[in-house]
């Protein structure tokens, strides 16, 4: 894997003050779930931030990463667009899911160099 150690740590620490914002807004906690998994059938890393708040509603979900799309007041609708542009400028990928407690959870695909995983 070749990337941009600077930019990938801007995205996670994106993806992490998004996740314990969203999670204090519903819990009142600082609190967020961080878990890294392997594919060694393909060599990606995972890397997942799960936050304990109520998810994207559906409707909003397809837009997540459109500059200047925001579903709170305060933000400005680029922290997501400028992460997706960083993962795809580093060869590595970020999606959306609602997970089945209906948290949001952002996952960070990283390709790794055949036989690390």
């Amino acid at each position: 894997m070749t990337a941009d150690e600077k930019q990938l740590k801007r995205v996670l620490d994106n993806l992490l003050d998004n996740a314990l914002r969203h999670s204090e807004l519903k819990t009142g906690q600082l609190e967020a779930h961080l878990a890294v998994s392997a594919s060694p059938s393909n060599n990606l890393c995972h890397l997942d931030i799960i936050d304990f708040g109520d998810g994207v509603p559906e409707s909003s979900q397809s837009r997540l990463f459109e500059p200047f799309f925001t579903t709170i007041a305060s933000g400005t609708g680029l922290g997501l667009y400028l992460c997706k542009e960083l993962c795809e400028s580093n060869g590595a990928d970020l999606r959306y899911r609602r997970t089945d407690a209906g948290e949001s959870a952002f996952r960070v695909s990283l390709q790794l160099e055949k036989g690390v995983v």
